[in-house]
This record gives structure tokens, sequence and C-alpha cells, in this order.
């Protein structure tokens, strides 16, 4: 499978605290697979709400989209969307990589 790099120019301010935003999205990573696999679609909903509200203040404006997409499709309680999203998050922190400047 050939996987999508995500390559990123991040504010180097965010430096310092860049490590634990990552850390708390693998967490919420976590808790949303749980959330795919009970069809929790309110957990899904409100991941997808932070995720889009967090994610361009760091710099990632994909990762907030796919935030949005989460939250919507989760209000519409469309499963198989929630979980083509989920994998599409994942696949984006697990290959992420960013250039501070």
């Amino acid at each position: 499978m050939n996987e999508k790099k995500y390559h990123y120019e991040i504010e180097s301010f965010l430096e310092p605290i860049f490590p634990d935003f990552l850390n708390d999205r693998k967490t919420d990573l976590e808790e949303e697979e749980q959330a795919v696999n009970k069809k929790d679609f309110k957990t899904l909903s409100l991941l997808g709400h932070k995720l889009a509200g967090n994610a361009g203040s760091y710099g990632l404006p994909e990762l907030g989209d796919l935030g949005k997409e989460l939250e919507s499709s989760a209000h519409d309680e469309n499963y198989d969307r929630c979980k083509e999203i989920h994998l599409q998050i994942k696949e984006f922190l697990e290959n992420l990589t960013v250039d501070f400047i």
C-alpha cells in the first residue's frame, strides 16, 4: 500500500507544545477507534469537533478538515464514513512529518 506523506512547516513558537498536541491526538485516536467499534456516534461527534477546533491552530488544516468530516458523519450516524475518516486520521498521524520554521 502506498501511504500518503503529510509534511507541514509549522511556526517555531509551537515547537515546545507540539509533542503534547500529538500525544493528545494519539490518545483521542484510541478513544475514536473504540467509539467506531461501538458505533458511539456521540463520542465520534465530540472527538471530531475537538479535532476540527484545534488542528488548524497547530498548522494542520487538513487534519482539521478530517475532524469536521468526522463530526458531520457522526451527526448523520453514517458508520461507514466514520470508519473511513477514522482510518484517514490514523494514516495522517502515522505519516506526519514537520519542520519548524
